[in-house]
C-alpha cells in the first residue's frame, strides 16, 4: 500500500535486509520449486510451463497481513520483515519467471507460453 511505503524506515529496512533478502530469494525459490515440479508430477503442465506458474503463483502480495500488523501494532520488526520480503519477492519471481522463459526459448515444447518465448528478447 502507498501509506505503507511512506512509512517505511530505511535503518530499519536495510539493518534486517539480509533476513529479508533471505526469506523473499529462498522462500520464492522453494515455492516456485515445490509448485513447479508439483505441477509437473501431476501432469498438468510440462517442465518449463510448470515452473513458470510457479515463478508466477509465488510472488503473494500480503496486503491482508500488513493490515492486521498495522491493526494490532506488531513488532516494528517484524512488520518490516513481511513488507520487506514482499517487495523483493515480486523482483525474485519475475527473474525466475524470465529464466524460465528463456529455457523454453532454447528448449521449445508447443504451449500457450511458447509464443511467450519466443518473443521474449
Amino acid at each position: 500500500s502507498t501509506q505503507s511505503t511512506w512509512d517505511l524506515h530505511k535503518g530499519n529496512f536495510f539493518r534486517n535486509l539480509g533476513s529479508i533478502s533471505l526469506f523473499a530469494v529462498v522462500g520464492t525459490l522453494l515455492s516456485t520449486l515445490f509448485i513447479g515440479v508439483s505441477c509437473w508430477l501431476l501432469g498438468f503442465l510440462e517442465f518449463s510451463e510448470s515452473m513458470m506458474f510457479g515463478a508466477l503463483i509465488s510472488a503473494i502480495d500480503p496486503v491482508a497481513t500488513l493490515a492486521i500488523f498495522e491493526a494490532v501494532h506488531v513488532d516494528p520488526t517484524v512488520y518490516m520483515l513481511v513488507f520487506g520480503e514482499s517487495v523483493l519477492n515480486d523482483a525474485v519471481a519475475v527473474v525466475l519467471m524470465h529464466t524460465f522463459l528463456r529455457f523454453e526459448w532454447i528448449h521449445p515444447v508447443y504451449s500457450p507460453f511458447s509464443a511467450l518465448a519466443r518473443d521474449s528478447p
